[in-house]
């Protein structure tokens, strides 16, 4: 038998240097593939926080369209139609103007320059026109903790009134009686009834609950003429508007961290602010005038106004800050908000600037 002989080549490893070689070429590859993650990972940070701001300036403007557009509605109360107001003077807590009014923080005009520190103040300024300084025409606002270097702004009129489904139907003293009933109107709600012609009107607080059949006027036997609503249009005839002012204003959320917010205050009794917009930083509000209802011929600042009856529309700029931590590199940059040169703290937040124009459509033909 032939004998076999099998030969096995003889199997050697890696060498040092071709071990040393791979690790390097790994190690490279595993930091290239560390550092496109970062990037996509810091890149997709930046692009969600930008897209929340613009989320945020969305649903804000949206709001402030709402609330500010329809300011300066008077129902169907005829321009120079009386007007009796049987509140309390402790019960009127919003400014005597019929639409809009502002205040501006000192020094943040057109052509100033401000660089925001995030502390609160109380240095608001209005036009001087008497009764129109911020602790004698708006109290529930001026008690409010708010962010210096940002405007105030006031927007209010009568509006249409849900009685669900109810009609007035008139009735004796200090009520008006809905048929069928009831009212729907919670107590603590401001009011206006207008006479048939609208060529007359009362402004009161109801005092009823909203389950009552009638509505009655907070506190009986006033002292302003007329002492009740029992004047002859409080009939069926009379048409019946809810009063609504609202105050928009940056402060501090406290739920937040304090982080600066865009608050809405009705300026009703029992009524708290509502925070709108978190990360506001500033607010810069300039009204249009014009001296008939044709529109703006000329945008201001609160403290120029000449007469709050001729502000034909408002533009509104807010600057929205995202959280820290967002962009590459701390950095301050300076914004133009309505002529108002706005520099941030140096940090790394992504911020958005955004500027609407908002008609006051009861104030044009």
């Amino acid at each position: 038998m032939k004998a076999m002989f099998v030969f096995h080549r003889s199997q050697q490893g890696l060498s040092l240097v071709e071990l040393m070689i791979a690790l390097v070429l790994g190690t490279l590859l595993t930091l290239g593939v560390i550092q496109v993650y970062i990037a996509s990972s810091g890149t997709y940070q930046l692009t969600d926080s930008i897209s929340r701001l613009q989320e945020n300036a969305r649903f804000g403007a949206s709001v402030l369209k709402r609330e500010i557009a329809e300011a300066g509605g008077t129902g169907c109360r005829l321009p120079g139609a009386q007007l009796d107001d049987l509140r309390r003077p402790a019960q009127v807590t919003e400014p005597l103007v019929e639409s809009v009014v502002g205040w501006d923080f000192a020094n943040t005009a057109i052509g100033d320059t401000v660089t925001l520190t995030g502390a609160v103040g109380n240095n608001w300024l209005g036009n001087g026109a008497p009764g129109l300084d911020l602790n004698v025409a708006a109290p529930l606002v001026d008690n409010q903790v708010k962010v210096a270097q940002s405007d105030i702004l006031i927007a209010q009129g009568s509006f249409a009134l849900d009685l669900g489904g109810n009609a007035v139907a008139g009735g004796p003293g200090n009520v008006v009686v809905v048929a069928p009933g009831p009212s729907t109107v919670p107590a603590g709600t401001v009011l206006e009834m207008v006479s048939g012609d609208c060529d007359q009107g009362l402004r009161f607080i109801t005092a009823a609950a909203a389950n009552a059949a009638a509505i009655a006027v907070a506190g009986a036997a006033l002292n302003t003429p007329p002492a009740n609503i029992d004047v002859p249009y409080n009939n069926a005839d009379a048409q019946l508007y809810e009063f609504r002012s609202t105050a928009f204003y940056v402060g501090p959320d406290a739920a937040n961290n304090f982080e600066p917010t865009l608050f809405r205050l009705p300026l009703a009794a029992g009524r708290i602010p509502e925070a709108l917009i978190p990360g506001v930083e500033s607010m810069q509000v300039l009204y249009g005038e014009g001296p008939d209802r044709n529109g703006a011929i000329a945008y201001v600042p609160a403290t120029l106004v000449n007469d709050w009856d001729q502000v034909r529309s408002v533009r509104i700029a807010l600057l929205l800050r995202s959280e820290d931590g967002v962009t590459d590199t701390p950095a301050a940059r300076t914004f133009n908000m309505l002529g108002t040169a706005v520099t941030t703290p140096v940090d790394r937040r992504a911020r958005l600037l955004t500027t609407t124009t908002i008609t006051l459509r009861n104030r044009l033909e």
